[in-house]
């Protein structure tokens, strides 16, 4: 998995299929904990107004269907980094700053399977956004968050900070770690793209225009 940006650190797959994308190949995931990609642990993720974008098709919608996470560790019990996902149908955005206390944004459009979507997560100024093709499907004023990236020891396969279609916690569930990944994505992930600022409407209306006709 290429990484396009100036710092060209490329992702590793682990049990992901290519399949067609909405353009060229996307990431076609199972589903299960073993398959999603993770990137090397690098101190340029560390993002604290971030943007991420995807376009996504799900095969299976089911409690939590995880698009991209940043540094999340003990899932409930430690709110750290960022998060964009799908749950109960519909697209969420979550930062946190070590509290334990997640601050969330859910849209309100119900994702339809066997569909590409353009999903995108924005924190601005104080605001959470959630965009569904160009759109801003919800937001919420969260105030200023200070996104915590504190280190943690990592565990489990293929420990890093920052995965697409999975997320990690920092649970410890010895002898194999299995609980270690979670929530994973069931469909394929294609054009991600994560921005170290806070996007504009129209910027995110822009992204989606760019793509919409293709595939």
């Amino acid at each position: 998995v290429d990484d396009q940006s100036m710092y060209a650190v490329n992702g590793a797959p682990v049990s992901v299929r290519y399949r067609p994308g909405k353009v060229g190949r996307g990431l076609g995931l199972t589903g299960k904990t073993s398959s999603y990609v993770y990137f090397p642990d690098q101190e340029h993720y560390h993002i604290f107004e971030p943007t991420v974008e995807a376009w996504i098709k799900l095969e299976g919608i089911g409690p939590c269907n995880t698009i991209v996470s940043e540094n999340i560790q003990g899932a409930d019990d430690d709110a750290k980094g960022f998060v964009l996902d799908v749950e109960g149908g519909r697209v969420r955005f979550a930062i946190g700053d070590d509290t334990r206390d997640w601050k969330v944004v859910t849209g309100i459009t119900e994702l339809s399977l066997h569909t590409w979507y353009h999903v995108v997560g924005v924190f601005h100024n104080g605001y959470l956004k959630v965009f569904v093709n160009g759109k801003l499907d919800g937001f919420s004023q969260v105030g200023p968050v200070n996104i915590s990236y504190t280190p943690k020891i990592r565990t489990g396969p293929n420990p890093s900070v920052l995965y697409i279609g999975i997320r990690h916690s920092a649970h410890e569930s010895p002898p194999t770690y299995a609980r270690d990944l979670m929530y994973p994505f069931y469909g394929t992930i294609d054009e991600v793209q994560i921005y170290n600022r806070g996007l504009t409407e129209s910027e995110v209306r822009a992204l989606y225009r760019s793509r919409a006709g293709k595939n």
